[in-house]
């Protein structure tokens, strides 16, 4: 990790400035090298460059590839960011917070598949945990911490274009849960339209990566572990409702926070397209 801090550090130090302990960059440089370390990890993803070895969520190969690709987002952050690199990524504080406001959000969904719901893999618990707690961190730090959170907060991309950017690739890495080409579709698109809401709340939560990460994590969760996804990612009508009550709550605890606080909404017509407000 240390000489990947080192080369990469070399290339953002083509042109920066520091202020409060943060290392700037310029913006066109930065924007380089955060699409060039994602580009790396989308390609062996989806597998568009071949790899020696599967990533199924049953294979202890899954957190394994996830951990190594974690070391390369953190050697750029602790490149761009220095010792501020965990509140680069929205990680820095927060965490009972976020725990506390997901687990809330996603109890009505937990309550009905408890009730309603069967419990479909008790005994595979690889699974449970790559599909719930490695899938939800880090797809959270990858996509909202690293690609969605590095554009929109320090290159100044606007919410739109930074949110869409992150929602396609999202979007994309997930067309594998169709069976067939329309099922495809619908799973890309609502993943895609997940991931600018997840998006929006991150930001409008002060940056606080942890809420999105439990709310994500609890979701998989109870979605795995119950026999919600009949039909893959898409899921069926009722259980979908619930999941629309969760975004709901989510929504609403966000906007009872701001009154509460007294602080305006982060995305507005100010930085809808440039964030001129950083």
């Amino acid at each position: 990790m240390g000489l990947s801090v080192i080369c990469v550090k070399t290339v953002l130090r083509i042109m920066y400035k520091t202020t409060d302990d943060k290392l700037f960059v310029g913006r066109g440089v930065y924007t380089f090298v955060v699409f060039a370390a994602f580009a790396v990890y989308f390609l062996m993803i989806t597998g568009i460059v071949p790899r020696s070895f599967n990533l199924r969520m049953s294979d202890a190969s899954f957190p394994l590839f996830y951990l190594l690709c974690g070391v390369m987002f953190v050697a750029v952050l602790v490149a761009a960011h220095r010792r501020n690199f965990v509140n680069a990524a929205g990680l820095g504080r927060g965490a009972a917070r976020g725990f506390a406001r997901a687990a809330i959000c996603v109890l009505p969904m937990f309550i009905y598949m408890f009730l309603a719901g069967s419990c479909s893999r008790p005994g595979n618990m690889l699974f449970l945990f790559n599909t719930a707690f490695v899938a939800g961190f880090f797809e959270e730090f990858i996509f909202r911490g690293f690609l969605l959170g590095q554009l929109f907060r320090y290159c100044r991309w606007g919410f739109v274009p930074a949110s869409l950017a992150a929602a396609v690739f999202f979007g994309v890495g997930h067309v594998f849960q169709g069976g067939d080409a329309v099922s495809a579709f619908f799973a890309a698109l609502v993943t895609a339209l997940g991931s600018v809401f997840f998006g929006w709340l991150y930001v409008e939560s002060r940056y606080n990566l942890w809420f999105v990460v439990f709310l994500h994590v609890l979701m998989n969760l109870v979605w795995t572990l119950f026999s919600a996804s009949v039909n893959g990612v898409v899921g069926s009508l009722i259980p979908n409702l619930f999941r629309l009550l969760v975004m709901a709550v989510a929504v609403a605890t966000v906007v009872a926070s701001k009154k509460r606080s007294g602080q305006p909404y982060v995305v507005n017509r100010h930085t809808l397209w440039r964030n001129r407000q950083c």
